[in-house]
């Protein structure tokens, strides 16, 4: 048993194209995951993930290089009318409140018993 436990653990894993075998599939994260070398493969984005290194790799033609994503689309940069628009939302969001809330209560105004009662605890604002 301890000479299982002092014989190093591989830097890499198997392909998962030769060696898919060793993988087993993590119902948790939708990964393949190889326990030797702990490394979770995807297959979608053909990816392998590095527990130990915590980093992304693909391979290529059967070695391991880091993967780098490509750097995001251009974005504005931030000014400040990025937080008047956020001002604009939060106003239309509490008047969308506000709009609501008197809507449940003219639904209550006219009506008997609680069902009017029942709409206005139900309300988003509550």
């Amino acid at each position: 048993m301890q000479a299982a436990a002092s014989r190093p653990r591989p830097e890499w894993p198997p392909t998962f194209a030769n060696g898919g075998a060793a993988y087993v599939l993590d119902s948790a994260t939708g990964l393949y995951y190889e326990a030797n070398s702990q490394f979770y493969y995807d297959t979608a984005s053909q990816l392998y993930y590095s527990v130990r290194k915590m980093a992304y790799f693909r391979c290529l033609d059967s070695s391991f290089a880091p993967f780098t994503p490509p750097p995001p689309p251009d974005a504005p940069p931030a000014t400040s009318s990025s937080s008047s628009s956020s001002s604009a939302a939060a106003a239309a969001g509490a008047a969308a409140k506000t709009t609501a809330g008197a809507a449940g209560s003219a639904g209550s105004a006219g009506s008997t018993g609680s069902a009017g009662g029942g709409r206005r605890q139900a309300a988003p604002d509550d």
